[in-house]
């Protein structure tokens, strides 16, 4: 049995999805948008939430659209973001280290966007867990 075989037959566990072919687009919530940096030192954006009842990461980051509130990754998927942001389990679980979390940049755009900027000026929301550096997208 390979490494993916056992994976995939834990529940809940890390596994594949559905090539783009199959789900094209897909809706996420509880969405966050982080610029990683890898071993090597690449830097890699990502959107992490949750989507079809399950924790998502995305392939880098290719495009942003913030009229249409979508984003695509290099894989050519597009993510539909659903309500405000608000989750990074996936860097915990990981032990990412954080370079530049861009989710409050994203999330003031959007806001702006709509015309519902965040009350008293909060633009952004603290990681208990993580030491992040937060600037501008």
């Amino acid at each position: 049995m390979t490494l993916n075989d056992f994976v995939a037959r834990l529940p809940n566990g890390i596994h594949t999805i559905e090539p783009v072919a199959a789900e094209p687009e897909t809706r996420i919530s509880k969405w966050g948008l982080y610029l990683v940096t890898n071993a090597r030192g690449v830097r890699t954006r990502h959107l992490v939430g949750s989507a079809n009842g399950e924790g998502r990461v995305s392939s880098p980051i290719k495009t942003i659209d913030i009229a249409e509130r979508t984003v695509t990754s290099r894989s050519g998927r597009k993510y539909r973001l659903v309500g405000n942001s608000g989750f990074d389990s996936w860097l915990r679980a990981t032990r990412t280290t954080v370079v530049r979390e861009v989710t409050p940049a994203l999330q003031r755009l959007l806001n702006t966007r709509a015309g519902n900027p965040l009350p008293n000026g909060n633009t952004h929301h603290q990681s208990p867990t993580l030491n992040q550096q937060r600037t501008a997208l």
